[in-house]
Order: C-alpha cells, then structure tokens, then sequence
C-alpha cells in the first residue's frame, strides 16, 4: 500500500504561472518559497509514511514470530508444571 502526496493540477498551474511572469515580485518569491516548503513538507510527510509501513511489516512478522512460538512455549511450560 503506497501514499503519494503530491500537489494538486491547480497548485501546479499557479506555480508554473509565477514562475513564468512574476519572476522578481516580492509576492512570488514569497510564493515560491510556501511552495518550496510545502514540497519538504510533502516529502517529509512520504517519509514518514514509509516509516510507519515499515514499521507495520516488522510488526507483522513478529506476530507471525510470536504466534510460531506460542504454541511450543504453552507446551514446554505446561511439561514443567506437570512434572
């Protein structure tokens, strides 16, 4: 299960159009930088997604790891209470 987070078809536009016509104004270089923020912020919001998945997998196989145990445990404690 991948996320993406991408910006949308109209930030991209306005983005595009700043850049091509309002190179030098105070307010597209104010712009320019949200965007650039909001690009770090986007990637910083994949990493952690994929960390959390990671992380999801890892648990997984340990369930998986502790359930393979279980069993033998429940046994091998059930053999030393009896004896």
């Amino acid at each position: 299960m991948a996320f993406t987070v991408r910006p949308s078809p109209k930030d991209i536009e306005a983005i595009e159009y700043a850049k091509k016509h309002f190179r030098t104004t105070k307010q597209t270089e104010a712009l320019l930088k949200a965007c650039q923020e909001m690009e770090a912020n986007h990637k910083r919001i994949e990493d952690l997604i994929k960390k959390y998945q990671d992380q999801m997998h890892e648990l997984r196989e340990c369930k998986g790891l502790l359930a393979k145990l279980k069993r033998p445990l429940l046994e091998l404690l059930e053999s030393d209470i009896g004896t």
